[in-house]
């Protein structure tokens, strides 16, 4: 278990967390006692909010490393909406108690030159962080006990410091999804994280490749800027 340091006072069932807990208990019950009980995790901006003392996020983005197709099957009844699943990624989508929630079964990614649309295959934990946009969106908190993990060992450590820093070389994290670069842009101006060294020279070098993100993608990111709070 990794500790974790006096900057890091919430925990996973705190106030913060309030309008995502009735929704967080409701899959801790429903996967008690399976494979999933002891493999499913609180992934991406809600872990960084929670432990930066942030108001929590609207959704819950949620990994395991078994199939989602079981685990969609346990969550059904307590989901809103008829669950959306796209085999070809490992990923699913439901709503449970007004809040939006996707599984994803931990993966790694290979891209093609033209395409943001990755190939994808089983992975382990470490595989899935290093295949995210940066280390401290890549922590996770286990569902069913809260512990923190830390996959690329540099999460914490640069969420602590507010350091902008890819879990790959930033060139290959920019090339593989060019969107990404306009996240660090939102992550610099809202959260006020200073950029690793040579993030900046490497959104310059494939700033080009944002041409193969949709119009519509590069709006909704602009538009986060403006409204959302991360």
């Amino acid at each position: 278990m990794v500790s974790i340091p006096p900057f890091y006072v919430t925990q996973l069932h705190g106030p913060l967390q309030s309008n995502m807990t009735s929704a967080l208990d409701a899959i801790r019950q429903a996967t008690q006692s399976t494979a999933y009980e002891r493999d499913l995790y609180l992934v991406g901006g809600a872990v960084r909010d929670e432990l930066l003392g942030l108001p929590p996020q609207a959704d819950v983005d949620l990994v395991t490393t078994g199939p989602v197709e079981p685990l969609v099957d346990l969550l059904r009844p307590i989901s809103s909406i008829a669950p959306v699943v796209y085999e070809r990624f490992g990923t699913a989508m439901l709503r449970i108690d007004r809040t939006p929630v996707e599984l994803v079964q931990a993966r790694k990614e290979s891209y093609e030159g033209g395409s943001r649309k990755p190939q994808v295959e089983p992975a382990t934990l470490e595989d899935d962080a290093r295949r995210r946009d940066f280390t401290a969106n890549a922590l996770m908190r286990r569902l069913s006990d809260g512990e923190l993990i830390d996959p690329t060992s540099r999460g914490l450590e640069d969420l602590q410091a507010k350091l902008l820093r890819t879990p790959l070389e930033p060139g290959e994290t920019f090339r593989d999804d060019p969107l990404r670069m306009l996240r660090a842009v939102r992550f610099r101006w809202k959260l006020g994280f200073e950029p690793a060294t040579g993030l900046y020279e490497a959104i310059r070098e494939n700033a080009g490749r944002l041409k193969i993100v949709s119009e519509e993608r590069i709006r909704d990111e602009l538009r986060k800027m403006i409204i959302h709070p991360s």
